[in-house]
Parts: C-alpha cells; sequence; structure tokens
C-alpha cells in the first residue's frame, strides 16, 4: 500500500517585510490608555486616603451595596475605586458624585444647612 500526496504552491511569498506600523500605532495607544487608567486608580487612591476618613469611604461603600464589614480604610478604599474604574458602573458612579457635591453644598449654605438632618457626608 502505497500514500501518494503532491505539494502545489498556490501563492508566491512576499519578501517584503509587512508594515507594522499601524500595529506599533495599535500598542502606543493600548499602552498610553492603560497608563491614563493607572494613573486615575492613583489618583483615586491617594484622594481618598488623603481626604476623607474611615466613615466617609465606608459610606461611599455601602451607597455601591458593597460589603465592609472588618475591613479597614485602606480595605474599603481599594474596593470602592475599583468599582468607580469599571465602566460598567460610569452612570452610578456620576449620579453618586452628583448628589454628595449638591449635599456638600447644602451643609456649606448658612441658611440651608439647618435643613440637612444628621452627618450624611
Amino acid at each position: 500500500m502505497s500514500i501518494t500526496y503532491s505539494i502545489r504552491e498556490t501563492s508566491v511569498p512576499s519578501l517584503e517585510e509587512p508594515d507594522l506600523s499601524s500595529i506599533i500605532a495599535e500598542l502606543q495607544s493600548f499602552s498610553l490608555e492603560h497608563q491614563e487608567l493607572d494613573d486615575t486608580i492613583v489618583a483615586l487612591q491617594t484622594d481618598y486616603e488623603e481626604n476623607y476618613t474611615k466613615k466617609s469611604v465606608t459610606r461611599i461603600a455601602e451607597y455601591y451595596d458593597i460589603q465592609v464589614k472588618k475591613s479597614n480604610k485602606i480595605e474599603i478604599i481599594t474596593m470602592v475605586v475599583a468599582f468607580e474604574v469599571d465602566p460598567n458602573n460610569f452612570d452610578l458612579v456620576q449620579k453618586r458624585r452628583k448628589i454628595w457635591d449638591a449635599i456638600r453644598e447644602i451643609k456649606n449654605d448658612s441658611k440651608m444647612r439647618k435643613y440637612l438632618l444628621g452627618d450624611v457626608i
């Protein structure tokens, strides 16, 4: 029993080097986007660490329905930042920031602050 086969070349291989400029541009774009995300994460973490108390970041986490039992401030900040940089949560994060800004503005207004019950943020 014998097996016969034949090999036919259907195209002539190119001796030219492929154009890598589009691939390089895509990689650079990805690298810049990745760097921007890293910068955003560091900025958010630093802001929460320096300007917020554990109670404040716990309230933010609770707003996002993040469980924080037995977590320290850094762990809560990490969870909140991870939630906020997720593109799927963009609308909720914007809504929370808008509400927090409105509460802060009411707290700072001498005439309106008396209508704010308790310590909200």
